[in-house]
């Protein structure tokens, strides 16, 4: 696995090579368990960020995380780039920030994906990545519902939208979009994207999001494509977990 510095270089050399932007989105992972073990992770990611000339605004660089402390600590630091809080659905004890479950805020990711919760968000943060079935939900049956509000209510406090995981396995579609038979291979990912992959996207832009965030068929690769209309503004690639203090 490469380490942070790696990928960031990674990242100089291809913008060059292919004459425009990459992109990239760390994630720091699992930040109290890091920081309980005498580690710093937010530290370590501003030192390579700055290293590199990405802490500025609009660089071309969105740190992500589940927790909150951290989002807020490299503000406090001096952090200039954009940053998004990621959330996931479920309704369990642990199904939320995990730094502020731990010191007593029962708050869940649910909670945080409402308005009260977004303008919160606001103040410490540029965007959410909530999983996609926050922004159309699935129903008893597990087939796609409505639309929620979530996405005019994220973009009524200046939060950008950038939902998550677009798989083209059935297991991360809901059920009327999934295919017969078993989740197809690499080789069979284009006749499978022109199926319920593709819809699901679609459906998501149709709610008001501009930017998703996709797996291809290789396990290692991820990206995410900002987009504005049909064409592809700026390619990402997003790194999980980027929690090594190396």
């Amino acid at each position: 696995m490469p380490t942070f510095e790696e990928v960031l270089r990674l990242r100089e050399r291809l913008s060059k090579e292919h004459g425009r932007t990459i992109g990239i989105i760390p994630e720091i992972k699992h930040s109290t368990y890091f920081h309980a073990k005498g580690f710093n992770p937010e530290k370590a990611f501003l030192t390579q960020v700055r290293a590199h000339g990405l802490d500025r605004k609009n660089a071309p660089l969105w740190l992500q995380s589940f927790e909150i402390t951290n989002l807020k600590a490299v503000r406090k630091m001096g952090y200039q780039a954009n940053s998004t809080f990621l959330a996931w659905t479920g309704d369990g004890r642990w199904d939320g920030p995990y730094d502020l479950l731990s010191k007593g805020d029962t708050r869940k990711y649910s909670d945080w994906m409402k308005p009260a919760g977004l303008k919160e968000i606001s103040t410490f943060a540029d965007g959410i990545g909530p999983e996609k079935f926050f922004v159309i939900p699935k129903k008893a049956d597990d087939t796609l519902g409505a639309p929620t509000s979530l996405v005019a209510d994220a973009h009524a406090v200046g939060l950008k939208v950038i939902p998550w995981t677009f798989r083209n396995e059935n297991t991360f579609m809901a059920k009327d979009l999934q295919t017969s038979g078993t989740a197809p291979s690499h080789d069979t990912g284009v006749r499978h994207f022109s199926c319920g992959w593709a819809v699901d996207f679609r459906m998501c832009f149709a709610a008001g999001v501009r930017g998703s965030a996709a797996r291809c068929s290789w396990p290692a690769m991820l990206t995410v494509i900002s987009c504005r209309g049909r064409k592809a503004r700026m390619i990402f690639f997003r790194l999980s977990p980027v929690s090594s203090c190396r």
